[in-house]
């Protein structure tokens, strides 16, 4: 199936060199994927399909507009990025991170894309396992206060 460009101007049709074709979202003021590759597309889907344990809890408990009728994505691109969970409307990111974000490297990386979001106006929220281990409720009251925030702002 191809995308009509006269019904859909926001999508772009791509192809790459073996002749497969991907629609790849046009960077468009306020556009919510920021030019993510195709590449950034399928690491996101395998990412949904292999959620730790830490970010199905919070998963659980943030889909289906369940605070403040704010819907999140999960494992939602932008450029090359993957964030964790994503609210379009409230532009907020919610990030669980492992033991893998205390190294040094990760810690540059997580800063640089922390700066890369806030180009865009994107709020982020960072959570470690240990934190949701310790207190989910915790976690959850500090989105929704963030949201409440955000929508009040």
């Amino acid at each position: 199936m191809v995308a009509n460009p006269l019904l859909w101007p926001q999508l772009a049709l791509i192809s790459n060199v073996n002749g497969s074709y991907f629609i790849l979202m046009k960077r468009i003021k306020g556009g919510s994927h920021q030019d993510a590759l195709p590449s950034t597309y399928r690491n996101a889907a395998f990412l949904r399909k292999k959620m730790t344990r830490h970010e199905l809890l919070v998963w659980e408990k943030i889909r289906n507009k369940q605070i403040h009728q704010q819907k999140f994505r999960r494992q939602h691109p932008i450029g090359r990025y993957i964030l964790d969970f994503f609210c379009i409307e409230c532009k907020l990111s919610i990030e669980v991170d492992g033991e893998s974000h205390l190294s040094i490297i990760q810690m540059e990386y997580d800063l640089d894309r922390s700066k890369y979001l806030t180009q865009f106006g994107i709020k982020e929220i960072r959570v470690t396992n240990n934190q949701i281990d310790e207190n989910l409720t915790a976690v959850i009251e500090l989105i929704g206060a963030t949201i409440k925030e955000i929508l009040n702002g």
